[in-house]
């Protein structure tokens, strides 16, 4: 299941197709459902989802909106179900702040365009990140920021303006500010 919490940019989408599109196609035929919470779709329940996708969003998280604190809650119940989770941008800093993690403005800034993220011993260990080199370049585009991981995160990456590019929950959940889609 695919997660949207926010679109991309209104020319770029409708030349190129929204996160979830992007994600999709990622997924080699796979069949993907897409809840847009923002819409007001309702959450399933996590026994009934296989593995979950969270996209990206404009949205800050900071802002407290009901649909972002609904879907905060629910993730959480995804990460005790241990169901497979990709929290990507948005998705990842929901994540954070849900688990006891804190989010605010990005202490560098925004950060946007190609950035060069470095992974952390653990991180080039982790399964996830299998074949990459140790540093990689990834697109960005977020002015908010994972301050403080959640007491059970483990730090994966970094770059030279974002702390937490990238954490794993347990053996499951992940978290990544940049976009991989």
């Amino acid at each position: 299941m695919i997660v949207k919490v926010g679109s991309t940019m209104p020319d770029l989408s409708a030349r190129r197709g929204d996160y979830e599109d992007w994600i999709a196609s990622g997924l080699d035929g796979v069949s993907v459902e897409v809840c847009r919470v923002r819409d007001g779709d309702p959450l399933p329940s996590p026994e009934a989802v296989r593995a979950v996708v969270v996209t990206g969003s404009s949205a800050l998280v900071t802002d407290r909106e009901a649909w972002s604190e609904r879907t905060g809650r629910w993730l959480t119940s995804v990460v005790e179900k241990q169901r497979p989770l990709l929290a990507i941008c948005y998705g990842h800093q929901l994540l954070a702040d849900a688990l006891g993690g804190s989010v605010g403005a990005n202490p560098s800034g925004r950060e946007i365009g190609s950035v060069e993220v470095e992974l952390t011993e653990e991180g080039a260990r982790e399964p996830l990140f299998e074949g990459l080199p140790r540093r990689l370049r990834v697109s960005s585009s977020h002015r908010q920021s994972v301050l403080k991981l959640p007491a059970s995160a483990r730090r994966l990456a970094h770059s030279s303006a974002t702390a937490h590019q990238a954490y794993a929950i347990g053996e499951r959940a992940f978290g990544v500010q940049f976009h991989p889609e």
